[in-house]
């Protein structure tokens, strides 16, 4: 997306948790990216602003336990499978 706006940062920070992301930005050290849901959490030193761009998406993983043959499960995988956009391994 920055590319595609003509921009690149100076350098770039990957965290694992939300939470440092968002104590990163309210430390002033930059600008995170972070789903919509993350906007109920309110700070007064942190402005959320709205990607409009549709070509912004984030990956979602699945887990499961290997070997799981419940029927739950598999309706569960079925179901991903249906409302996903790539097939699950």
């Amino acid at each position: 997306m920055f590319r595609d706006a003509g921009c690149a940062p100076q350098s770039t920070c990957e965290v694992r948790e939300i939470h440092t992301a968002l104590g990163l930005v309210a430390s002033e050290a930059g600008i995170t990216i972070v789903p919509h849901s993350m906007r109920a959490i309110q700070r007064a030193d942190i402005v959320y602003r709205p990607i409009s761009d549709a070509r912004a998406t984030s990956p979602v993983l699945l887990s499961h336990r290997r070997g799981d043959e419940r029927a739950v499960m598999a309706l569960f995988l079925d179901i991903c499978r249906m409302t996903g956009k790539t097939e699950l391994n």
